[in-house]
């Protein structure tokens, strides 16, 4: 089954030692906070796609195996919510890091999941804009990651959680499906189905892009 992991991500992709098995397998909060690991709680295997097209067939892979998939961001989070129950495949979204689109006239941007969220701060801080989430993490963190958990930082007070800064996104469903919602800053009726997202812990689906409001540097 590796080897079908491998067709999709490369095979320098997909990981299998013990020591990147453990890495995988725990957040800040195991790592920090007492956690333990024997054999039966380390994820499988890990992959490291590089595009939205490569998760989607790694989600079909899955899907066909019926073997369970951990969307990873950066295990910043303390609530130990990518540790594995049963083994299963963590999906490392880093190498997914790219701005997508800077939008100034409507203060968004578009960027993937796996991106570190300084790194899209120091972006913006170019065209005299920043995040509005600015967590202890900050550094080391991913935007998918702490979409996924509606992580609350330093500015939250001033800007919202992590959610609240959501405006569109783009998600691989547990179907292989893509789902991509319009970045509006607010709608009238309808579902608001990026909702389902935020604070999932990826449970509903991999978050592979977003767009997410930006805010104007403080003089």
């Amino acid at each position: 089954m590796v080897g079908k992991y491998k067709n999709v991500v490369g095979e320098n992709n997909v990981l299998t030692g013990y020591e990147d098995l453990k890495q995988y397998s725990t957040d800040a909060f195991g790592r920090w906070r007492g956690g333990h690991f024997t054999q039966e709680n380390l994820v499988s295997a890990v992959v490291r796609p590089s595009n939205t097209n490569e998760v989607v067939e790694l989600v079909r892979l899955s899907n066909e195996w019926r073997i369970p998939l951990i969307p990873f961001g950066a295990g910043t989070g303390v609530m130990g919510a990518i540790s594995p129950s049963n083994g299963g495949i963590a999906v490392d979204l880093k190498r997914m890091c790219s701005v997508i689109d800077l939008d100034t006239i409507s203060r968004s941007v578009t960027a993937e999941a796996g991106i570190i969220l300084s790194n899209l701060d120091e972006a913006l801080n170019e065209k005299g804009f920043l995040l509005g989430h600015d967590p202890y993490s900050f550094p080391i963190a991913t935007i998918g990651g702490a979409i996924s958990t509606n992580g609350v930082g330093y500015r939250a007070s001033k800007y919202g959680s992590m959610g609240e800064q959501v405006l569109g996104m783009e998600v691989v469903l547990p179907t292989g499906e893509v789902l991509k919602t319009r970045a509006v800053p607010k709608t009238s009726v309808g579902p608001a189905l990026q909702a389902m997202f935020i604070g999932s812990e990826g449970t509903f689906g991999i978050i592979t892009q977003a767009t997410v409001k930006i805010f104007k540097m403080p003089e």
